[in-house]
């Protein structure tokens, strides 16, 4: 629980504004996938697995969305999920594989996921009925200019110029 009703909405739009960072990332004509990862401080070391964690724990809220990828037809499209998958069962302490080959997907994990993300975006897109900002074909439809003080289109209750007018407003 949040222990404000600011807190909360803070909260609510620091996440929109995200989505809204990754979703223009993926509507663009040649998408692009950055994921947020943590990094160890002392070491410098990508910390890839928390991302991966999330991921799986979105994907078991729609199971039978996800099992469409690995029935695609597609070879590249039904070998993105298993791997993401893989580095999961990794991250999770649950793998059975070697510990070279676990060694080898750790350190891969941080180039492999953006391949991965784009991979299953770009298949989703070609579907037929793909909504959301991220499954545009191209960058969404631009509205009317959305003042500074304005509230954010996003809907986080914010004005914009303090939520998704924070990268553009300097």
């Amino acid at each position: 629980m949040f222990e404000s009703d600011a807190a909360a909405q803070r909260t609510v739009a620091a996440v929109m504004a995200h989505y809204n960072r990754v979703a223009r990332g993926l509507a663009r004509n040649r998408p692009v996938c950055e994921p947020l990862f943590d990094e160890d401080t002392r070491t410098g070391e990508v910390l890839w697995e928390g991302w991966v964690s999330g991921f799986e724990e979105a994907m078991r809220l729609r199971p039978d969305s996800w099992m469409a990828t690995v029935e695609s037809g597609d070879a590249e499209v039904e070998n993105a999920l298993p791997l993401l998958l893989t580095l999961h069962a990794i991250q999770s302490g649950k793998s059975e594989m070697p510990k070279d080959s676990i060694d080898r997907l750790t350190e891969q994990a941080p180039d492999l996921i953006p391949t991965i993300v784009l991979t299953l975006n770009g298949w989703v897109k070609a579907q037929r009925g793909a909504t959301g900002a991220a499954n545009l074909p191209g960058a969404p439809a631009r509205r009317a200019k959305v003042g500074r003080n304005d509230p954010c289109p996003c809907g986080s209750g914010r004005k914009f110029k303090k939520c998704c007018g924070q990268e553009t407003v300097h």
